[in-house]
């Protein structure tokens, strides 16, 4: 007996299939990618489509308004000034997101010396002075940085004193005792280190 050919609706079948799975996969210009990656320092509350931030967002094809407007809404709760250092993600199809963490250390260290602007000469000229209390402080609020988040209490400190230093600010001792002092930085970075420690065992 002769072998009968396969029905011409099973053809039909896989082609209608085969096709039909072509069809369904998206086009290659409507693929949703990443365009452009943008990092800035952005004044909080102060966003605003006035030069320089709005020719910089529309030359990346960003709609200027609406990033301001969710950039202050963000960070309304710091204060209005603040320079805040911002990772902004621009897609392919002009939508973004964007990313915020705490002001600079430079801006930290210029407000607790009460001064608007550092040296251009570091190591030479002297616009202020900042306290090791004052550098301790200030670690303690970088530290929930990303940057920083394994860095040590300690080795966070120096990254600020370098910082304080570039700034033309010189490190003094505080106005209380100096072992006094001391003995409370030491428990600060204990208690910093045995968080960490809870953290990754929990991890």
């Amino acid at each position: 007996r002769p072998l009968q050919p396969y029905p011409l609706d099973f053809f039909t079948l896989l082609r209608r299939s085969v096709f039909s799975f072509v069809v369904e996969m998206p086009p290659k210009d409507k693929v949703v990618k990443v365009a452009h990656i943008l990092k800035m320092h952005v004044q909080a509350g102060k966003a605003a489509p006035a030069p320089p931030l709005g020719p910089l967002l529309g030359q990346k094809g960003v709609n200027t308004g609406t990033f301001c407007k969710e950039f202050n809404e963000r960070t309304k709760a710091y204060i209005e000034g603040a320079v805040i250092p911002t990772k902004l993600t621009v897609m392919s199809d002009r939508s973004f997101t964007f990313e915020s963490t705490l002001p600079t250390a430079a801006w930290f260290v210029k407000r607790a010396a009460g001064v608007a602007k550092g040296t251009a000469h570091r190591g030479q000229i002297w616009v202020g002075e900042i306290t090791i209390q004052q550098i301790y402080e200030i670690a303690k609020r970088k530290q929930q940085d990303p940057a920083f988040l394994r860095t040590s209490l300690q080795g966070v400190c120096k990254s600020i004193m370098g910082t304080a230093h570039c700034c033309g600010l010189r490190i003094v001792l505080p106005d209380e005792n100096l072992e006094q002092f001391e003995g409370k930085a030491k428990e600060t970075v204990a208690a910093s280190t045995d968080s960490k420690k809870e953290k990754r065992a929990t991890a």
